[in-house]
């Protein structure tokens, strides 16, 4: 018999949730999530952040860059311990055989190539203990890809580089507040998708597999 899945109490058909993660280096394959922010985005005050252990040794320019220190995670856990509760974030309480699961947009600058791999890596351990865990409703959005789709002209698309572009306050490479200035970011990127299509800012955020699809088709 198929299992379903329906998310409560509030349903939001196509919700999207922007995210960033801070780590021990560029390699999403072999570096460790030391913070991580996940923020709902029609509700500024829902979100999640915590640090995490990446029980190693962090190199100085990691602390030069985030502010996160060594000493800061003596009382942490490590990635394994935090991951029911991000996805049990992203798709909302659930409860089993209601209805089919609700499509999540999941938004990261520069998603596909770095914060979406590091997400799917510690999911993969969820799933070999839950069996009941799946991404497959996760549709990854990369605000970094948008970007460089929408403003070619611009010298470089780095976060920071969009945060003055759009003359709004920059992230400190902490998780919290990138994923704050992703939000802002992001916003701006699909007011001026709107204005070129002379579409409604709303429409977008109301149907977002429409920047889904200009992004990659």
């Amino acid at each position: 018999k198929q299992t379903f899945i329906k998310f409560v109490p509030n349903i939001v058909k196509d919700e999207i949730i922007y995210f960033d993660f801070e780590t021990t280096g560029l390699n999403p394959y072999h570096n460790k999530i030391i913070e991580y922010c996940f923020m709902i985005h029609n509700d500024d005050n829902c979100e999640i952040s915590d640090i995490v252990n990446p029980e190693e040794k962090i190199e100085k320019k990691i602390t030069d860059i985030t502010g996160i220190h060594p000493d800061m995670f003596e009382d942490k856990k490590n990635i394994h311990h935090h991951i029911s509760k991000i996805y049990n974030f992203i798709n909302g309480t659930y409860k089993q055989n209601i209805l089919s699961v609700e499509r999540k947009y999941l938004v990261a600058h520069n998603a596909i190539g770095f914060d979406s791999i590091f997400l799917e890596k510690a999911l993969s351990k969820l799933k070999e203990t839950k069996k009941s865990v799946t991404s497959d409703n996760f549709v990854y959005i990369d605000s970094l890809l948008l970007s460089r789709k929408l403003l070619p002209d611009l010298k470089s698309h780095s976060l920071s580089s969009l945060a003055r572009h759009y003359n709004v306050a920059s992230g400190t490479h902490r998780a919290s507040s990138d994923v704050v200035c992703l939000k802002t970011v992001f916003e701006c990127l699909i007011e001026e998708l709107g204005k070129r299509n002379n579409i409604a800012y709303s429409y977008y955020f109301n149907y977002p597999e429409e920047i889904f699809k200009y992004i990659y088709y």
